[in-house]
């Protein structure tokens, strides 16, 4: 490992690099210095300056995966950064367009001071709890199409808008997010893994759309249950929820008091407790799953607790 740090030599190189300060009279302002950091690891590049707050991470040779085991890295660069950081203003991550192609199991969460990341086209999958916790984090941008997107972007409570990309697979969780007030998802989709996560948008109060919400598609859970999936998602009015595997609903829209019209398709079992609190719900459609033989799975009007609910209509898929 090379770390370019004041005076300080590293034994593990074999040619030693001074560390860069940048010319006050090209980086200056208010007669303050800048100041360039840099460091690599396991065929990983990192490269910082605090005058754009911009930290560049390249691949160096092979193609690879930022994966699990730089996790002290991480915690390394966020102190360095904390340290350069003159102006203690959110940092920006870019990736080179070549070089790294995809993250398994890293997370980001270490660097708190982290606003915007920016993914490159060519980056082919995220997996993992890669921005849990990320609190300053407003922004990010994925390439245009990904193979995998299977990660955690909870409790990232400054984050307002997610566009995501076109995928093959996809399954994250955005509970916690709640200054999120938009989720959409691409008109072409692959196939989306929901239930890994039972959490997906849980106290994303401030949720008002989700645009282009795809199919619940096949995978290797014979029965999804969608947990609270939904909870406290104060601000969305309707939801629509279309299923290729059986699901199971359980508080699932509890607290979602501004929605009037919930769908929900192949339906396998649904307690009354799922829409506690939904007080302004008017509508509420259950497709049953094939294989129900009840006719009312565990819903009744008078356990819903939806004192303004006018409609029922619970019927199997087909009809």
């Amino acid at each position: 490992m090379g770390i370019f740090l004041g005076k300080r030599k590293s034994n593990l190189l074999k040619k030693l690099v001074a560390p860069v300060v940048l010319s006050s009279s090209l980086f200056s302002s208010a007669n303050a210095m800048y100041h360039s950091w840099k460091m690599e690891e396991e065929g990983v590049g990192f490269v910082f300056n605090d005058k754009s707050n911009i930290l560049w991470i390249n691949g160096i040779g092979e193609k690879r995966h930022l994966c699990d085991n730089n996790k002290k890295m991480v915690k390394l660069i966020n102190d360095k950064i904390s340290k350069l950081n003159n102006n203690n203003e959110g940092i920006e991550i870019r990736f080179a367009k070549k070089g790294i192609i995809g993250i398994k199991n890293f997370s980001f969460c270490e660097i708190k001071k982290l606003k915007k990341i920016s993914f490159p086209d060519g980056f082919e999958n995220i997996e993992g709890e890669v921005f849990r916790d990320c609190s300053e984090l407003e922004e990010i941008n994925f390439p245009k199409k990904m193979d995998t997107l299977h990660c955690v972007v909870s409790e990232c409570k400054k984050l307002k808008r997610i566009v995501l990309p076109e995928f093959k697979k996809i399954d994250i969780n955005f509970s916690g997010c709640k200054g999120l007030e938009v989720v959409k998802f691409p008109k072409t989709t692959g196939r989306f893994l929901f239930g890994s996560w039972q959490s997906t948008f849980a106290n994303c109060c401030n949720l008002r759309e989700i645009i282009n919400f795809p199919t619940i598609s096949a995978q290797t859970y014979a029965y999804v249950i969608l947990g609270d999936t939904f909870r406290n998602c104060k601000k969305l009015n309707k939801i629509e929820i279309k299923s290729n595997v059986k699901l199971g609903l359980s508080e699932t829209f509890v607290g979602c008091e501004s929605a009037h019209d919930i769908y929900v398709e192949n339906v396998a079992n649904a307690d009354g407790g799922s829409f506690y609190g939904c007080a302004n719900l008017t509508a509420l459609t259950l497709k049953l799953h094939s294989d129900v033989t009840t006719s009312r799975p565990c819903v009744c009007k008078e356990y819903l607790h939806t004192p303004n609910l006018i409609s029922i209509n619970i019927e199997r898929m087909g009809n």
